[in-house]
């Protein structure tokens, strides 16, 4: 978690009061969704967009709330906190987790935790 906040603080540039309300849990499904989390490099993807839109989020690039996001996400410190709550064998929930929010492949074939 403290590599997650390192990342947060990093990235952050603006003041978070002015972001839609569903942005921390966005940043938190991101941190533990390895799909989703790839899929903020292309902010014209379908699945993120859709992903997105139930957060109440703008995937438009120039709005601040995307540009935290992005960085978010690209941090090498978050790259180290996702990969060790994802990838650590001593996480105890990890076995036959998976990603959260792309559950399913295809079309609104997903489930939010």
């Amino acid at each position: 978690m403290a590599l997650a906040s390192a990342a947060y603080k990093d990235a952050l540039a603006n003041n978070p009061a002015n972001f839609t309300p569903g942005f921390p849990a966005f940043l938190g499904l991101c941190l533990i969704d390895g799909v989703l989390s790839t899929k903020v490099a292309d902010p014209a993807d379908m699945g993120l967009i859709e992903a997105i839109g139930e957060f109440g989020i703008n995937s438009d690039p120039t709005k601040p709330e995307w540009n935290v996001i992005d960085k978010f996400v690209g941090h090498p410190k978050f790259q180290e906190a996702q990969g060790s709550l994802l990838n650590d064998a001593n996480t105890s929930w990890r076995p036959n987790c998976g990603d959260q929010f792309f559950f399913w492949v295809g079309a609104n074939e997903h489930a939010i935790m």
